[in-house]
């Protein structure tokens, strides 16, 4: 009598997992999505290693556990994140660092809070080994549902750890960008909030994606160039979909990109040479004349660092206004240049709010 063959239902969520080296946990990032439901495929990139010995390295979750080749050279991971997004097959995907996992019960909870809401996007709660703490998006308090790009912050979460619904990102083209050193997912993450119509906020019980600090220095993790900080926010401006964006939704996008991107690469990067500094000043001017109230939400020392960088003639300047910067105290990094900045969506002193420890974000297992 011929034996029945089970077959295996159609994943509703597909985790794309990049890794770049052979002594990456990759096994444990593969369990932690595909652990207690059939819901879920794990589609694991080989980059720049053998994918056959990496098939044979997670063998034993059989068919769950995809492995595809991607030969390129580079050392960001757009390349192998591109490739495990375009071969998915789900209604749903998302990405895992392979030195990363997602907390027991993952893959059940996202079955079953995409079959009682579908949405484009669920963000999830990011716990990193650095901080200790769950990180979300500064939204609005007490808002988990049906959450607007604007009013509830959505363009700082920019890591790619969100469930997002596979159909809008092959309508509006999302991806990676290829060719970056660092910040890849700065577009792909601000693209798809842009356009989605339906975003979630996890509920606070969900399990948690764990950012851990528990492996050999990645591969990506080196000191990078000022030019090399910059290209992610000088990429995004020039996307195309961007243009198209309304006034409220620009500002908002602009002052995220120049407090989280443009200032921090300000002050980590190495002393520039001045051809690199010029290139950045003509950068800070495009965000100017892109969105020009922008200056209306930065607190006193942002203020101070973006004034001193526009004004430099020798990087050394820049160097002693981002020391500054670093140093400043806690009013004068939240207290505004203008009295109308108190009003903004935007203002530094919203943004700190929404982010203050304890205001209602604490995730289950967080440390007390």
């Amino acid at each position: 009598m011929r034996r029945a063959h089970r077959v295996m239902p159609s994943p509703l969520v597909e985790v794309v997992i990049a890794t770049h080296r052979p002594d990456r946990p990759v096994e444990r990032a593969v369990a932690s999505v595909l652990d207690g439901t059939t819901a879920t495929r794990a589609l694991v990139v080989a980059h720049q290693l053998d994918p056959a010995a990496l098939a044979t390295r997670l063998a034993a979750f059989g068919s769950r556990a995809q492995v595809l080749p991607c030969p390129d050279r580079t050392a960001s991971p757009a390349a192998p994140l591109n490739v495990g997004l375009a071969a998915a097959t789900a209604p749903w995907v998302t990405c895992l660092g392979s030195d990363d996992y997602c907390e027991p019960g993952s893959g059940p909870a996202w079955a079953a809070y995409l079959a009682r809401r579908p949405v484009d996007a669920l963000i999830l709660p990011l716990w990193s080994a650095h901080t200790g703490r769950t990180d979300i998006p500064p939204v609005r308090p007490g808002r988990r549902r049906d959450l607007h790009v604007v009013r509830d912050r959505l363009f700082y979460r920019t890591s790619p750890a969100f469930l997002v619904r596979r159909a809008l990102l092959a309508t509006h083209g999302i991806a990676m960008t290829d060719g970056l050193a660092t910040g890849e997912d700065l577009a792909y993450s601000a693209h798809v909030f842009a356009c989605a119509q339906r975003v979630d906020l996890a509920p606070p019980t969900f399990p948690r994606y764990r950012q851990t600090a528990d492996g050999p220095a990645p591969v990506t993790a080196r000191r990078f160039s000022l030019p090399q900080l910059l290209a992610p926010a000088i990429h995004l401006r020039q996307a195309a979909w961007v243009t198209e964006l309304e006034v409220e939704v620009r500002a908002a996008l602009a002052v995220r990109v120049v407090r989280k991107t443009l200032l921090p690469a300000l002050a980590a990067a190495p002393a520039a040479r001045a051809t690199e500094l010029a290139a950045a000043q003509a950068e800070l001017a495009a965000w100017e004349r892109w969105a020009p109230r922008l200056g209306w939400a930065l607190s006193r020392s942002e203020a101070d660092l973006w004034a001193a960088a526009r004004q430099a003639r020798e990087a050394a300047q820049v160097q002693v206004a981002a020391r500054r910067w670093r140093a400043a105290a806690r009013w004068a990094a939240v207290v505004p240049t203008r009295p109308a900045g108190w009003w903004g969506r935007a203002a530094a002193w919203r943004y700190a709010w929404a982010r203050r420890p304890g205001r209602g974000q604490r995730w289950a297992g967080d440390a007390r």
